[in-house]
């Protein structure tokens, strides 16, 4: 998992936001192919409906196809990510974020004065 995402879904994505929007479900297909996937049609498409589903990705319909975009860059995704990873998982602190992440350890002099630096900033 990459962001909430599995590891295809985030290929996937890269893919979407580096060639921006209205990327067809064709050119995701080639791409995959190119990266040496065998994923069928419908493997693919249930990539794309679980990303829609995740609100990363949305779809419009033009004439009989179908052409996806980014709901917003990578950037933002992981912003939003790491703010719902916090306020779900630590409701909201970020000590106890904090106390997980380090696993419930002092941090050492260094670590405290590079954490401070970055708070003052």
């Amino acid at each position: 998992m990459k962001y909430n995402l599995s590891e295809a879904e985030y290929e996937i994505m890269q893919f979407i936001w580096e060639n921006g929007n209205n990327t067809s479900f064709s050119d995701v297909m080639e791409y995959t192919h190119k990266k040496g996937h065998t994923w069928k049609k419908q493997t693919v498409q249930t990539f794309l409906t679980r990303l829609i589903d995740k609100k990363v990705l949305k779809a419009e319909k033009i004439g009989n196809k179908r052409y996806y975009s980014p709901v917003g860059t990578e950037a933002e995704h992981i912003h939003n990510w790491t703010h719902d990873l916090l306020d779900i998982d630590f409701g909201g602190s970020l000590k106890n974020f904090m106390l997980a992440f380090t696993g419930g350890k002092s941090l050492s002099e260094a670590e405290a004065k590079e954490l401070h630096e970055f708070l003052d900033e």
